[in-house]
């Protein structure tokens, strides 16, 4: 079994979908090439010790992953791999067989004037490009910014091969040694099959999306039979060659000096690096001299994404995410850090790419040295710390007549050394033998010193907390603690809810770079920094508006689509102050369509009265499912035998919605759930997918959660709280559940829709949803939007007759009583029966009709009086007016 981790999106926050996979699931899922986008879900060979995707965290791989897209063809990968024997799936990635590359134009023109024969060639194989795919290459269509540049068809490949023995990061002294090992592994592994690959794919915590090819576009797949790869007994990868270019012109290395652009003086920035590399705070500086070249998103609390200052050299310019920097203080090696994941920037040195900054104006000569961007520039030179022989020196000076301030000087002094604690107590140990004093004398007045300069620690827990919220939540903007005692943290889209542990986590993680254990225990200040943290974020007021009228919006993934009262909408980018717990899982795009989602609705409603009305119904539930405002009480049953297509159209919503938005659980089993209530909060549908037949339904429940009524809920661990239901409940069945409440209130919640139609093996296609999944999902919430804009111009819902009539039907399965009545009784005025004899030849009906579960006599009577029965006592006892038994031997009475 291979332990991998699966993602939605690349732009997951949290990663806990970890699965054990067998060869055989892993062939199964990365040969399903399925159309659509490059971006969706995606597959990570790592497991991580924590939630986060990051290199830091990452502890196993089983499974090595490579992409060859730079022309190798699948007969040359195969023919390769079977040399070495090894198994391994081969899959087209999304640019598979692509006739076009765009470039930036500067750089294109400048690399031209160097190479002007055959400038095109020699530029896309400068870019890794083989030879074959080159040769001819021809620009096609210059821009302001951009050239495109036509080739051969470019075929693009990624493989996989089982592990004999995995990488583990437990294996190795520290993660950045695995990490390192790892990324020497991936080359080795190219190299042995004479493969150029992509070098930002050696990174440990990388993503691959899972197959994809957009419509009509060729694609490929191959699994090859074969042992276990062998990782670590390959020989090391050479040192990689340079492509093939005519050097009609000299140029330089990569630079360790730059030019200063207003005087044109070179910087020697490798003596530069040796006294403020380590402190230098890059992040800081490019934002306060540069900040537009900040893309606004920071990973991990450190990582601040940037455009590539060497950009021009990637295949596609601009932000793409691939690029961040790291302040001094906050990396593995202490020092600043300069990534770009891109194969012409890996491998280059932090300095290229600072001297470029300086030479295009991002920074200045100046703010190299300048006090404000330099880690620890106001705490003096290092030379101006004592040493271990100054601090004896000192404790050798005093004696019995030292005065208190001469003492406490010197413990500053020694202070300031922060020496290791052998040391520490050596120097006190010569202080207490010049002194006569106590070593406590001495142990005290450095705590004194240690609390003055650091200060207490309820001071270093607020300073952690506020720095928590600086490095993670945007200043405190994206963290909130809940009315319902959760903490609530922004992803960017929407609001999802944090335990405390994994907000404790952020908090250790600064605790660890900016307190000294010396000074205090890491547990204490944790703690007060989580409680001040837990005080400054309890907002007044119940800002998610978990007991509030939600916002007429429907949160897409590129915005937020505003519903106004007529139904037309307005689409406005994501805030983190309108609050919204969801988002779903597509794109907004007006002009989408969705033509085979559109004939397989009316292909399943096939078998109806009127397709195209159930259709215009179905569409209405759907558009009310997947937006919060729940101003018409109701609940939905999706009923028919299996294969009648509503599984696929649940699944239709869901993947539209987000399973995030989804609470998924047996309805009769919500309320003995004592917890179950309170997960409901926030989230938009209550799904029960799979009904048992003869199942009870909560009534009493039903009722409530189907509108917007205040509910009482409560977490693990976490204090009851209030909140307004936001979710639909929905129901899908096979056969009819029971319900013992035939109350009008019951009865207009209750909406059927019957599907009908059984699809066999002649008529089913396996691969059409997953087709409308993969390419029409915008359309399909288009026609989702234009529902609920129906639905709200006529304020309620419109039932076909085919609702109407199953709504009937399970009001007859659901309590037997209105079926008992139909069959064997006639509504009269002037008749009346007594209800003993009513109830006896009810239970003689059901139990000739095979009923279970027969309803008690006082049940029986509730009933008939919500079904307009009027049941009253008279001297004969109990009974039942306006109805006649047909052919009883009860002969029926006039009514009193």
């Amino acid at each position: 079994m291979f332990t991998v981790t699966l993602g939605h999106d690349s732009t997951d926050s949290v990663w806990t979908d970890v699965r054990s996979l067998s060869w055989s699931d892993l062939c199964t899922l990365l040969t399903d090439h399925r159309e659509g986008g490059k971006r969706g879900p995606c597959i990570v060979p790592a497991r991580f010790r924590g939630q986060n995707r990051k290199q830091a965290e990452a502890d196993e791989i089983g499974i090595v992953m490579l992409d060859a897209d730079c022309g190798h063809t699948l007969e040359e990968i195969a023919t390769a791999i079977r040399a070495t024997g090894w198994a391994a799936i081969v899959h087209s990635t999304h640019s598979h067989m692509t006739t076009q590359t765009r470039a930036n134009r500067a750089r294109w023109e400048s690399f031209q004037a160097d190479c002007p024969i055959a400038a095109e060639d020699y530029f896309l194989r400068d870019k890794g490009y083989l030879p074959h795919v080159t040769a001819g290459a021809t620009v096609i269509e210059t821009a302001d910014k951009e050239v495109t540049i036509g080739h051969r068809p470019c075929p693009k490949f990624r493989v996989a091969m089982p592990l004999v023995h995995p990488w583990r990061a437990a294996d190795f002294p520290d993660q950045k040694t695995a990490n390192a090992a790892w990324k020497e592994r991936i080359e080795a592994l190219a190299a042995t099959l004479g493969l150029h690959h992509d070098q930002s794919c050696t990174d440990t915590s990388r993503l691959f999306y899972l197959p994809r090819h957009a419509p009509g576009a060729p694609f490929e797949t191959l699994v090859i039979e074969g042992a276990d790869c062998d990782l670590w007994s390959l020989a090391s990868a050479p040192m990689p060659m340079e492509a093939a270019r005519p050097k009609l012109a000299t140029t330089s290395a990569a630079p360790v000096q730059a030019a200063d652009p207003a005087t044109s003086e070179m910087l020697d920035l490798a003596r530069w690096a040796a006294t403020h590399g380590d402190r230098f705070l890059i992040a800081t500086a490019l934002a306060a001299r540069s900040p537009g070249v900040l893309i606004g998103h920071v990973a991990d609390g450190v990582k601040h994404h940037i455009r590539c200052v060497n950009e021009d050299s990637h295949t596609v310019p601009g932000p793409d995410g691939a690029t961040f920097v790291i302040d001094a203080g906050q990396s593995e090696n202490g020092g600043f850090v300069h990534h770009c994941r891109h194969a012409h920037c890996d491998g280059k040195d932090r300095l290229f790419f600072l001297g470029r900054m300086i030479e295009r104006g991002w920074l200045s000569p100046a703010d190299l040295t300048e006090p404000a961007f330099l880690l620890g520039a106001d705490e003096g030179e290092p030379g101006d710390v004592p040493t271990y022989e100054d601090c004896m020196a000192i404790a050798e000076a005093l004696g019995p007549d030292t005065t208190p301030a001469e003492i406490n000087k010197a413990l500053t002094d020694i202070y300031e050394a922060r020496l290791d604690p052998i040391a520490l107590r050596m120097v006190l140990g010569l202080m207490k033998k010049q002194t006569g004093l106590p070593l406590t004398v001495f142990q005290q007045g450095l705590a004194a010193i240690r609390a003055e300069r650091r200060g207490p620690s309820e001071d270093l827990g607020l300073k952690v907390a506020k720095v928590t919220l600086a490095e993670f939540f945007a200043g405190g903007d994206h963290l909130v603690r809940g009315v319902d005692k959760c903490f609530w943290a922004y992803t960017g889209t929407h609001w999802t809810r944090l335990t405390d542990e994994q907000v404790l986590n952020r908090i250790v993680d600064v605790v660890e770079r900016h307190i000294d254990p010396d000074d205090i225990g890491f547990r204490t200040v944790a703690d007060a920094a989580f409680k001040l943290l837990t005080g400054l974020r309890a907002l007044p007021g119940d800002v998610l508006r978990l007991t509030d009228e939600p916002a007429p919006v429907i949160n897409c993934r590129n915005g937020e689509l505003w519903i106004s009262g007529d139904g037309s909408t307005r689409l406005l980018p994501h805030r983190f102050d309108t609050y919204l717990t969801y988002v779903l899982d597509v794109d907004y795009d007006p002009a989408a369509t969705c033509p085979r989602f559109d004939r397989a609705l009316l292909d399943i409603f096939a078998r109806s009265t009127d397709p195209a009305d159930m259709a215009r119904h179905f569409m209405e539930f759907f558009g009310y499912a997947i937006q919060p405002r729940r101003d018409i009480a109701c609940y939905f049953m999706l009923r028919g035998q299996g294969n009648n297509g509503k599984t696929k159209l649940m699944q239709t919503i869901e993947r539209l919605i987000n399973k995030r938005a989804i609470y998924s659980d047996r309805m009769a089993n919500i309320e003995s759930d004592r917890f179950a209530i309170g997960s409901l909060a926030g989230k938009l549908i209550l799904l029960d997918d799979d009904v048992d037949t003869d199942t009870l339904l909560p009534d009493g429940f039903l009722k409530k959660v189907s509108e917007r009524k205040i509910l009482t809920g409560q977490l693990k661990f976490k204090d009851a709280f209030e909140f307004v239901a936001t979710c639909l409940p929905v129901m899908l069945a096979n056969n009819y559940p029971r319900c013992s409440d035939l109350s009008w209130g019951q009865r207009r919640r209750a909406k059927i829709i019957p599907f009908d139609r059984i699809f066999t093996d002649a008529d089913k296609d396996d691969r059409l949803f997953p087709g409308i999944w993969a390419n029409e999902l915008p359309g399909v919430l288009n026609r989702a939007i234009e529902g609920l804009q129906r639905l709200r111009q006529r304020s309620g819902f419109a039932e076909p007759t085919d609702c109407r009539k199953a709504m009937n039907d399970w009001l007859a399965h659901a309590n037997p009583l209105a079926g008992f009545i139909e069959e064997t009784c006639r509504a009269d005025l002037a008749a009346s029966v007594p209800t003993s004899a009513f109830y006896t030849r009810f239970r003689e009906w059901a139990e000739e009709a095979g009923i279970r579960n027969i309803p008690a006599r006082n049940t029986i009577k509730r009933n008939l009086e919500n079904l307009g029965y009027r049941v009253a006592h008279s001297s004969a006892g109990s009974v039942v007016h306006g109805i006649e038994i047909v052919g009883h031997w009860y002969a029926s009475r006039t009514a009193a």
